[in-house]
């Protein structure tokens, strides 16, 4: 059996037999996707429309039925283009209590392979309309995840910020729930922070009894048969018999009954007239046996486990304590959900590249803002580039959206809207960056844009000179890395740290800058000259037996040009090191197949991939870097960077990156990249949860049964959103990624990220599709070696990766003589930068429900190895007063009780949320 990570009873006691009758709530409900086997628009027109006009009506006219609504981009839709008199009857029924919103996100996000970063803000942006439209008292207060395929603890952490006490989940482990029955532990205190053991970092948690579905025969909508005098008597005892056998689960008289599913209550009548005739039977023929009545889910919570306003329990039932995830989800010994975690790569990487552009195009406008700059457009128009871009990545977050769990033409319709939200927010983006750099404080007519996304660039002549802006999107200085694509390898570059130039082919180069040291939030110009010869080109060399080494970090190759150990002269700590290209053959069947979802391998171990193709590893050197080149087959293409500058806080010259290009894998493949070391990590594995907590993980051998083709790999694979590691008593070996996947450690000194997959058969779990993913996409890697006791850099490199330096150009050339006369070189706008571990998490305007516009400012500590961090937000901004403040709660909306000033102390995860006025 896999247990979970932790699981205490506080107190040794027998809990009693429960007195009759059984308190039973049910919970009418309906789980709507925004995207799978439908898109998004797909189910809103056919569906998701006559699912809240019904039900509106339905409890318009009946004040004894109940219903819960999660998803606010199905709901701001349906409010929005209802008539005046609909909105009235919905105001009617949320304000006597017959309705309430559950998460309140935009989306039921994803557990896994989310950012926590992207996790609060679809979640904010759901809040702010409710608050908006309806007021503060009808803000969700409990987190409703019972669709996620595994749980991560970082949901809890956020749900308490945003004030809900209590969490309802339903998709843990067969055998972990198995056990939490026998134990009555399906109610626990979920103890989210592994820095903290106390009632303050922890919510009140419920599991879902067996799914989140209505149990057989209750489906009215779906087809079952309705209640009839021949049928009442019948179904009302199975009902009874259910709720009495999910009572035995839980240590109250009090009983939850989720009455409902995917996209139930299209006819709401039906469902609301048979269930009816249930509840009248039941509670006049079995009164000594149950009591059964609707709810809403705080009726259940205030019943089972009431709080104070502070969130302070108030009962004295006890309750057991839960610590850690609960990742990898198996529904079966044969099915670990652990494929997901990779699948559909190039939309994870979309994904996270719509949220690094969102922040950049965020920050330069409230940076605007804050300075009083006018930028073109107009404020609502700008509010609206900006908003379209949150509201494509916040449906991107959906758990069967950046899961890769979704029909083809889905993937196809999230790509479309991020690229919508993309391309309308980096107008905003541009125009503030405009303001920002101009001398005469407009950018009326002045277009700014991605430097890539400049056609010039690939069309210079001899003499040309384009000026550039590197832009800092994080509160810490650092150097960054800037790789432009040009048609020449004849130029010179000003206002760099160091370049170098190195062919493409077809007639374009690579051009490759180390900035200078920006500073925080700071816009920096360098000058690209296009003169009559090379300069600064890259150089090839003799591999065998090579090091690349940029004096702290080094990398030894043998004489076959393959990596053969690592090391940071900085800390004197080395390994060997082995990087191997490996594939698992996925289990097509007969029973249980690798699919969207779920990974199964045919053998327990992977093979090397086939190596057609494969080309001698190639080394060059230049100023920037030392690189080593090859592909590794027909659909593998690796290099291996060194970086030559020295940069703050080991965000670069402290490691080594992997780029990997990853082409149309063969059908049935599983491909993965290990790092084999000498370090001896005991079966021990430390992965992050959506880039913020960091749990350690115990390597298991269960399932393993080679006769039914059980093998423990799969169960051993874990998300990865920014980093993981190993370690021993002397050493460490950290891998970041720049999107998210699957991890193991398999051996001991081991690591192996998942790269990309590919099926030849659906794992019927309902997309109904081969996971035929013929895409290609890049991976990048960045890996670290140091010391256990060396104070923790992984967040703050892992940030770094994960929020490039950008490149911004003019849309047009233009002389140097009206860039010298319009524009400034260099626009710094803080008068101090952050600590390594304090993170501004959110810089960003938001407007109040009378259209008034504040500065939200979020902070986080995301050092896990730190105690406090000093943060200072008074007199941030060069030129700018603060005129007024409040803190809030995670979401904006409600402020503290105990106001913070602008400088605090911040422990370890924990988040500061202010509104301010400049």
């Amino acid at each position: 059996m896999r247990s979970p990570l932790v699981l205490v009873i506080l107190c040794a006691i027998a809990v009693a037999t429960l007195s009759a009758p059984l308190k039973v709530h049910v919970i009418p409900h309906s789980h709507c996707d925004p995207g799978w086997l439908k898109t998004y628009e797909g189910y809103y027109t056919e569906q998701v429309e006559k699912i809240l006009t019904t039900v509106t009506s339905n409890l318009l006219n009946d004040q004894s039925l109940r219903f819960v609504w999660v998803e606010q981009v199905f709901f701001q839709r349906w409010w929005k283009s209802a008539n005046k008199q609909t909105q009235k009857d919905f105001r009617t029924i949320l304000e006597r209590g017959q309705i309430e919103f559950l998460n309140g996100g935009w989306v039921m996000h994803d557990d896994a392979v989310t950012t926590y970063s992207a996790m609060i803000d679809q979640t904010t942006m759901g809040h702010q309309f409710i608050s908006a439209v309806f007021g503060d008292q009808y803000l969700p207060r409990v987190g409703w995840t019972i669709d996620p395929f595994g749980l991560s603890s970082v949901s809890p952490m956020i749900n308490k910020g945003f004030k809900q006490p209590h969490h309802v989940i339903n998709r843990i482990s067969y055998d972990v729930k198995q056990q939490f029955k026998k134990d009555r532990a399906m109610e626990f205190r979920w103890r989210y922070d592994p820095n903290h053991d106390d009632d303050e970092h922890e919510t009140f948690t419920h599991v879902m009894h067996s799914h989140y579905g209505s149990i057989s025969g209750f489906n009215f909508d779906y087809g079952d048969d309705p209640v009839t005098d021949s049928n009442i008597e019948k179904l009302s005892k199975e009902f009874v018999d259910k709720v009495t056998e999910f009572s035995k689960a839980y240590r109250t008289e009090h009983v939850s009954f989720p009455f409902g599913n995917d996209f139930q209550y299209v006819n709401a009548s039906i469902n609301f007239i048979n269930m009816n005739k249930i509840l009248k039977y039941v509670n006049e023929h079995y009164k000594d046996q149950v009591e059964a009545k609707y709810s809403k889910v705080t009726e259940y919570f205030d019943a089972v486990y009431p709080v104070d306003a502070d969130m302070k329990p108030l009962t004295k039932t006890e309750f057991p304590t839960y610590k850690g995830d609960f990742f990898p989800y198996a529904d079966s010994d044969a099915s670990y959900w652990s494929g997901y975690f990779v699948s559909r790569p190039r939309l994870k990487g979309r994904v996270r590249e719509g949220e690094r552009i969102s922040r950049t195009a965020e920050t330069l406008y409230a940076i605007a803002n804050v300075a009083h700059k006018t930028v073109a457009g107009g404020s609502n128009a700008n509010y609206e580039n900006l908003y379209s871009l949150r509201h494509s990545n916040g449906l991107c977050q959906h758990h069967d959206g950046i899961t890769g769990t979704e029909k083809p033409f889905v993937e196809d319709d999230y790509m479309q809207w991020l690229e919508k939200g993309i391309n309308e927010a980096s107008i905003t983006l541009g125009r503030s960056a405009a303001s920002l750099v101009s001398r005469n404080n407009t950018s009326e007519n002045i277009l700014i844009k991605f430097a890539n996304d400049a056609s010039y660039l690939t069309q210079l002549k001899s003499g040309d000179r384009v000026p550039i802006y590197a832009y800092n999107n994080l509160a810490w200085s650092r150097q960054g890395l800037i790789t432009l694509t040009i048609n020449t390898d004849k130029v010179k570059v000003a206002g760099v740290s160091s370049y170098q130039v190195s062919p493409l082919g077809d007639g374009l180069f690579k051009l490759t800058i180390a900035t200078q040291t920006l500073t925080p939030f700071g816009l920096h110009s360098f000058v690209l000259y296009v003169t009559d010869a090379a300069s600064s080109t890259t150089e090839k060399k003799n591999l065998n037996n090579a090091v690349l080494s940029n004096g702290v970090m080094q990398v030894t190759y043998d004489q076959e040009g393959k990596v053969s150990a690592l090391k940071n002269n900085k800390e004197n700590v080395e390994t060997k090191l082995k990087i191997e290209y490996l594939e698992y053959e996925s289990y097509a069947g007969p029973g249980q197949a690798s699919g969207a979802y779920i990974f199964r391998s045919k053998k327990k171990d992977a093979s090397f991939v086939n190596l057609d193709g494969a080309t001698k590893p190639e080394f060059t050197e230049g100023a920037v870097s030392q690189q080593v080149s090859h592909k590794v087959n027909n659909y593998i293409t690796a290099t291996t960077n060194v970086y030559k500058f020295e940069d703050r806080y080991g965000g670069m010259s402290h490691a080594v990156d992997l780029d990997l290009t990853v082409g149309v894998v063969p059908g049935n493949r599983e491909v993965v990249v290990r790092l084999s070391t000498d370090i001896t990590s005991d079966g021990k594995l430390f992965t992050d949860n959506n880039g913020l907590l960091t749990l350690e993980r115990s390597r298991t051998d269960k399932p393993s049964s080679a006769e039914k083709n059980l093998f423990p790999t799969a169960s051993n694979f874990y998300p990865i959103v920014y980093h993981a590691y190993i370690k021993d008593d002397s050493r460490r070996l950290t891998v970041v990624t720049n999107t998210s996947r699957g991890v193991a450690s398999l051996m001991d000194g081991s690591i192996e990220v998942m790269l990309h997959r590919r099926t030849n058969q659906d794992d019927s779990r309902g997309v109904g599709h081969a996971l035929d993913d013929q895409t290609t996409h890049t991976v990048k890697l960045r890996i670290l070696l140091d010391r256990p006791t060396s104070r923790s850099s992984r967040a703050h490199v892992a940030h770094r990766q994960n929020y490039p330096v950008d490149a911004l150009a003019f849309e047009k050339l233009i002389s140097r003589e009206q860039f010298e006369r319009d524009y400034v070189d260099r626009y710094s706008p803080l008068t101090r930068e952050f600590s390594p571990s304090a993170h501004v998490l959110d810089l960003h305007q938001q407007r109040d429900p009378k259209g008034r516009e504040s500065t939200l400012i979020r902070t986080v500590n995301i050092d896990q190895d730190s105690e406090q961090e000093k943060i200072e937000l008074s007199g941030l901004f060069v030129g700018a007063k603060e005129q007024s403040f409040v803190e809030t709660s995670l979401n904006a909306r409600k402020p503290v009780k105990e106001q913070s000033k602008l400088s605090y102390s911040s422990k370890p995860f924990e988040f500061k949320t202010f509104n301010v006025q400049y």
